[in-house]
């Protein structure tokens, strides 16, 4: 079987995360998109920038990934999948359409009802019960759940699917 091929979006430590794990996991890895760090990142965490370098992983400070660039990119790349962490910006539906078995989104909270800056202290501020969701994205935003689960900011622990 062939190893899946995956482009990652991620920004913050949620991406290096991410990234950490798929490469672990023994994912390909053709291409990391992030935002430039900030100055408090580069103090405290490793950028996903500087894992992405370190790994061979080719990086692109690129925060939208609905330009014709970006999209040519991703179409010369083939991923079979996008997974955007703590990424931003919606995808359209092109962009979405490109990887080979889809994009998926992992949110700090339910959406849409969270959406925008500091879902996650929101949850807590409102006291929500449920956590990050992860959904598969179509058509521009965010279109249902990838299962009825949920993942708590307490858990700890990164769900694998097979």
């Amino acid at each position: 079987m062939a190893k899946l091929r995956m482009a990652l979006a991620g920004g913050r430590r949620h991406g290096t995360a991410c990234l950490r794990a798929l490469l672990e996991a023994g994912v390909d890895v053709c291409a990391v998109f992030g935002y430039p760090p900030t100055p408090s990142e580069q103090e405290v965490e490793e950028p996903v920038c500087e894992l992405a370098r370190k790994a061979g992983v080719p990086y692109h400070d690129e925060p939208d990934l609905r330009t014709k660039p970006a999209k040519a990119l991703l179409r010369e790349l083939a991923p079979d999948a996008v997974l955007a962490v703590k990424w931003r910006r919606l995808f359209d539906a092109e962009a979405l359409a490109i990887p080979k078995r889809g994009t998926f989104v992992v949110h700090d909270s339910l959406l849409p009802h969270l959406r925008g800056a500091a879902p996650l202290n929101w949850v807590l501020i409102l006291g929500e019960k449920d956590g990050e969701r992860q959904v598969v994205a179509a058509g521009g935003v965010e279109h249902r759940p990838a299962d009825d689960g949920r993942v708590h900011p307490d858990d700890g622990q990164v769900a694998q699917r097979g």
